[in-house]
């Protein structure tokens, strides 16, 4: 099993929260259902694990909310899992 660098928690939720909002993706004071973004979040699910990990990276790193969820919406999860592509890549793992 590969293990990560953790960071720490409070900070990358507060930049998260952060661009969300700047995005309009989040509003403070507004809870509402967004449909779209539900299918979004469910298909970035069935890519697997690898681009739930990769997505908020990516986000943290100043990427657009909105494109990256558009981005992953092309891929075939089909595909990714057929190419490995939803596990960690190798070079990744723990060298011990």
């Amino acid at each position: 099993m590969p293990q990560f660098r953790a960071i720490r928690p409070n900070k990358a939720a507060h930049r998260l929260e952060a661009m969300l909002r700047r995005d309009k993706i989040l509003q403070r004071g507004h809870s509402a259902f967004d449909p779209a973004i539900w299918r979004h979040a469910e298909h970035l699910h069935r890519c697997g694990a690898r681009a739930v990990y990769e997505f908020p990276r990516e986000v943290l790193a100043g990427a657009e909310v909105r494109d990256r969820l558009d981005a992953y919406a092309r891929i075939d999860p089909a595909i990714l899992h057929y190419l490995s592509g939803d596990r960690p890549p190798v070079f990744a793992e723990r060298v011990r």
